[in-house]
């Protein structure tokens, strides 16, 4: 862990952080972080990945390879530091009258930054319907807020619902950690199981939507991502 003791030295781990994005491809660094999962906490690997989308640039032609750990344990170093930094330290009057009062309350910040992250398996799954499904409701049925159709839209503008795409996006997620490759016949055997998928015809194009090629990969290169 770094010493971060004021706004210039967090803005000095933020310019190493960029520094080392920059070095790598963005698809072989996603990769790389996706395999170091079970050596970092949730919340760092949710870190790496942000400085990766926002200033690495795509591969534009050749194959993946994913970045190996001893490339990754600097920027694990500097992003751990980056994110538990706490602004309440840079300032010593407030920083000792904040620490004085009760010792709980810097734990629960340092906490704050991190729980987020650390979800259990199944509440990946159970949080979009939350976060897109019964909130979109919840709001539209308040006063003042104008009349306008979540899920209707959502559906118009994907051609599957809002349920069919959560339903294979977990699923697929769920194959992808425990398959190297994984064919649609993955998709018959969850249906079997009790997993409730829509036809196949639906389920290709929440698939075309969700899975990425070094050729997709390259044409966001056109789009400032922040």
């Amino acid at each position: 862990m770094l010493d971060i003791a004021n706004i210039q030295d967090l803005a000095r781990v933020q310019d190493r952080l960029v520094l080392n994005m920059r070095s790598f491809y963005l698809d072989d660094l996603l990769l790389g972080i996706r395999e170091a999962e079970d050596q970092i906490p949730s919340f760092v690997s949710a870190g790496l990945a942000l400085f990766a989308v926002r200033f690495s640039s795509p591969r534009r032609s050749g194959k993946t390879q994913s970045v190996r750990w001893s490339q990754l344990v600097s920027s694990v170093e500097l992003i751990t530091s980056y994110l538990t930094a706490d602004p309440i330290a840079f300032d010593d009057g407030i920083r000792d009258e904040f620490y004085a009062s009760n010792p709980v309350f810097m734990m629960l910040r340092l906490a704050a930054s991190q729980f987020p992250f650390q979800v259990d398996i199944f509440a990946r799954h159970a949080q979009p319907y939350v976060l897109y499904g019964e909130l979109p409701e919840v709001i539209s049925a308040r006063p003042a807020i104008p009349d306008f159709d979540f899920h209707a839209c959502f559906e118009r503008l994907n051609g599957v619902t809002l349920r069919e795409f959560i339903d294979v996006g977990f699923v697929t997620w769920f194959a992808a950690r425990a398959c190297a490759g994984f064919t649609l016949g993955y998709y018959d055997k969850a249906r079997a199981q009790g997993m409730s998928l829509p036809p196949d015809l639906r389920l290709q194009v929440v698939l075309n939507s969700i899975s990425a090629e070094p050729g997709k990969l390259c044409s966001l290169d056109s789009f400032n991502i922040y």
